[in-house]
C-alpha cells in the first residue's frame, strides 16, 4: 500500500466517481471475489489503498487504506458453489414455482 505505482504484483480495478452538487464525492469499484482470492492465495490478509488520479506532475495522493481479511472469505468459497447450484436449480424451474404476472404493490 505504500507504493505509488501499479506493478505486476498489484491487484487493481477502475473506480467510478460521482461528484454531487454539495461538493461531496462518492466512488465505487468492483473486483470479482475469485480474482481477489486468486491474487491473495496463501495470504490471510491483503493491504489495500485508494490513490487519487495522477496530477499534472504524475504524483498521486493516498485517499484511504486498510486491511482486508481474505482468509475468512477463502474458507467460505465452498458455500458459494453450493449456493450457485441451488440458484441454478431454482432458475431452471421458475415457471413451475413462480406466479405470473408478478405484481408489486405501490
Amino acid at each position: 500500500p505504500n507504493e505509488r505505482r501499479l506493478a505486476a504484483t498489484s491487484l487493481y480495478t477502475d473506480m467510478w466517481w460521482d461528484k454531487f452538487s454539495s461538493g461531496k464525492v462518492s466512488g465505487k469499484a468492483a473486483i470479482p471475489l475469485d480474482h481477489l482470492l486468486a491474487f491473495g492465495q496463501g495470504y490471510d490478509v491483503l493491504a489495500w489503498d485508494i490513490q487519487s488520479a495522477p496530477d499534472r506532475f504524475g504524483a498521486t495522493q493516498k485517499l484511504a487504506s486498510g486491511m482486508l481479511p481474505i482468509s475468512a472469505m477463502r474458507n467460505r468459497k465452498g458455500a458459494i458453489l453450493k449456493l450457485r447450484k441451488m440458484l441454478d436449480k431454482k432458475a431452471a424451474r421458475y415457471k413451475k414455482e413462480c406466479d405470473f404476472p408478478i405484481t408489486v404493490s405501490q
